[in-house]
């Protein structure tokens, strides 16, 4: 077996670099074995047969790290054909949910822009007063508080569904 993906920070950061744990590896028959790389700031996988669709879990941890020290890590694979491996600060429920936010804003608040002012056009039509929530204003700023709340419990809902699912 060779040392295929290895993970490393730069040198001049001065960082070890330390595997929490073991390699999960999807499905769990994989072969898959964590190696100390030649200096403290490189760490290697030795990865058996890796068929289309597998994926190694792995998390990392910077050791001490200096000012100016930061992730990612530079993640590198010397097998041809295999996509880079992905790393970054945030896991995979994160990532889906920090995308799902804009839209389902977006979405939400038209919706409630179009109920506040579907009720002001009924109050008109019945000769009511308007309340501030039906002034100009009122529309634009009172659904920002529900509004955030549900993109945030619908956007995290969302991505814990498609982490499960991703994570089959």
């Amino acid at each position: 077996m060779s040392r295929d993906i290895h993970f490393e920070k730069s040198p001049k950061d001065g960082v070890t670099v330390v595997p929490l744990g073991t390699a999960r590896p999807k499905p769990s028959n994989l072969k898959v074995d964590v190696v100390r790389g030649p200096s403290p700031d490189i760490v290697s996988l030795e990865i058996g047969l890796l068929n289309p669709g597998d994926s190694i879990f792995l998390e990392l941890m910077l050791v001490e790290p200096k000012d100016g020290a930061t992730l990612p890590l530079v993640a590198e694979t010397r097998v041809p054909g295999l996509s880079e491996p992905v790393t970054g600060k945030r896991n995979v429920r994160e990532r889906l949910s920090n995308a799902f936010g804009p839209p389902i804003l977006v979405l939400i608040y038209i919706s409630f822009l179009g109920l506040l002012l579907f009720e002001r056009k009924q109050l008109k039509r019945l000769g009511k007063p308007l309340a501030f929530a039906h002034t100009a204003l009122g529309v634009l700023l009172l659904p920002l508080f529900p509004v955030g709340l549900l993109t945030f419990a619908i956007s995290w809902g969302l991505a814990w569904f498609a982490s499960i699912v991703l994570a089959k």
